[in-house]
C-alpha cells in the first residue's frame, strides 16, 4: 500500500539532459579535471540521488562514455541510482523511454547510445554502469565514498527542515 500510495503522489518529472546549460558545464567544467588524473583500474562512483526514471543516471554514463571513449572498459565505473519510488526504478533498469525524453540529447548520441524506433533502449554497456536501488533520503544511509553527486529537482518537494536535515546527510 504505500509504495501504491507513493506512485501516486510522486512527480517524476525528468528527461534526459535536463537543464541542458547544468550538464554542458558538467561535462566541460566539473568532469575534466576530476577524470583527467584517473589511471587504467582506478574507480570512479556517481550518485544519482532521486533518479526517478533513470534519465539523470543515465546522462551521467553517457558523459562518461563520451569522456573515456573506448578506454571506458579500463576504469571501474559505478553510477549508484536511488529512489523511493519501487516504479520508477523498474521503468529505470528497463531503460526503455519514449523518444521525446530525449528531446534535449544531442542528435549523434541519441544514434550512438539508443537502438530502437518509438521506444528507444539505452545500449547495454551504458546500462551496464549504472545500478539502481530504493532509497529514502530522508531515511537510509547514504551512499559513501562517492566522486560525484548529483541530487536535482529532488530537495525542491521537500519543507526546509527536511532540505537541510538530507543535505547535512549527503
Amino acid at each position: 500500500e504505500v509504495n501504491q500510495l507513493l506512485n501516486t503522489i510522486l512527480i517524476n518529472v525528468t528527461e534526459f539532459f535536463r537543464d541542458p546549460p547544468a550538464w554542458e558545464i558538467l561535462r566541460t567544467e566539473i568532469l575534466p579535471p576530476v577524470l583527467e588524473g584517473l589511471k587504467p583500474g582506478h574507480s570512479f562512483r556517481a550518485w544519482s540521488a532521486g533518479c526517478a526514471s533513470g534519465e539523470e543516471a543515465y546522462s551521467i554514463a553517457i558523459l562518461l562514455a563520451e569522456y573515456f571513449g573506448e578506454r571506458i572498459p579500463e576504469f571501474d565505473i559505478k553510477i549508484y541510482a536511488t529512489d523511493i519510488d519501487e516504479e520508477a526504478l523498474t521503468q529505470a533498469r528497463r531503460g526503455e523511454y519514449p523518444i521525446h525524453n530525449l528531446r534535449r540529447m544531442r542528435p549523434q548520441w541519441r544514434e550512438k547510445y539508443f537502438h530502437g524506433k518509438e521506444r528507444l533502449r539505452i545500449n547495454r554497456d551504458v546500462r551496464s554502469l549504472v545500478i539502481f536501488g530504493r532509497s529514502n533520503l530522508a531515511e537510509d544511509a547514504p551512499i559513501s565514498r562517492v566522486n560525484l553527486l548529483v541530487c536535482r529537482n529532488v530537495l525542491i518537494y521537500f519543507d526546509s527542515k527536511l532540505q537541510k536535515h538530507i543535505l547535512a546527510r549527503l
